[in-house]
């Protein structure tokens, strides 16, 4: 059995050696999370509502912070 889950998460991938940003939401408050800033932001923009409050950088190799 699957719970039921108040958040979705979307996967990008990009950057200099095909990493991966994700992009976590709340469904329920629409409030969302970015994690690692490795796509341009033209790729992110579609997928971010204007309740984004949050830029998590896991780490500062250049391909996760390129497109801060």
């Amino acid at each position: 059995m699957n719970p039921t889950s108040d958040f979705s998460i979307r996967t990008l991938i990009g950057g200099y050696d095909n990493n991966l940003t994700y992009i976590l939401t709340c469904n329920r408050t629409r409030k969302q999370i970015i994690v690692d800033a490795s796509v341009e932001c033209k790729s992110i923009s579609p997928y971010i509502n204007s309740q984004s409050t949050t830029l998590i950088i896991t780490h500062t190799h250049k391909d996760h912070i390129a497109y801060l």
